[in-house]
């Protein structure tokens, strides 16, 4: 088995621990840099982070 890549969850609080923002870190914001970080299309991180019940 190859080495699976983070779930979206840890690729989210990694982003907001990067990004180091005084006030807290915009949804779009974090959604760049997961998307600069992972090779993980726009549609992909915005249907796991913002559409999820």
């Amino acid at each position: 088995m190859g080495k699976q890549a983070p779930k979206m969850s840890a690729r989210v609080v990694n982003a907001i621990r990067n990004l180091r923002e005084a006030h807290g870190s915009t949804s779009k914001e974090i959604m760049n840099y997961i998307m600069s970080q992972c090779n993980v299309p726009e549609t992909t991180v915005q249907r796991q982070v913002f559409f999820k019940g």
